[in-house]
């Protein structure tokens, strides 16, 4: 990172992808998994999970490492994942099927709402080891 400039540390690069199709319901427990890992690992994460959502939450997550890419003052390998959640989006109800009783309910279309933030790993400094405490029987031998 000699030519760049220095990152803020607080800077977060979002994308969201608004009213992709599927539920909230179904699509929770996959965001779930990539929540506070590293970008490189959730992508992998995210290619190996059978969920359909998964595609979807692939997808913007590569659109939020490609905004972070676009400045030019971070590496890709810094990034974690921050913020992931899910919103619910619109319902569209065009048609009816039919129910019991001679009644009629909608065919309900679910929409969500993906978004995904991501922020630079913030480098720390090694904790220093402490030792283990010794023992009654070690401190008698002294």
């Amino acid at each position: 990172m000699s030519a760049r400039a220095v990152p803020d540390p607080g800077v977060t690069y979002s994308a969201c992808h608004r009213r992709a199709r599927g539920s909230a319901k179904k699509a929770r427990p996959v965001i779930d998994l990539i929540r506070n890992k590293r970008a490189a690992e959730a992508r992998d994460i995210l290619r190996y999970t059978p969920k359909r959502a998964a595609y979807y939450i692939d997808r913007v997550l590569q659109s939020a490492i490609a905004n972070a890419e676009n400045t030019g003052q971070v590496d890709v390998d810094d990034l974690v994942v921050s913020r992931a959640w899910i919103d619910e989006g619109p319902q569209f109800r065009g048609r009816w099927k039919y129910a019991a009783h001679g009644r009629v309910r909608p065919i309900i279309r679910r929409t969500v709402h993906i978004h995904v933030e991501l922020a630079r790993v913030p480098e720390e400094a090694e904790p220093a080891r402490k030792r283990p405490a010794k023992s009654g029987a070690q401190k008698a031998k002294e």
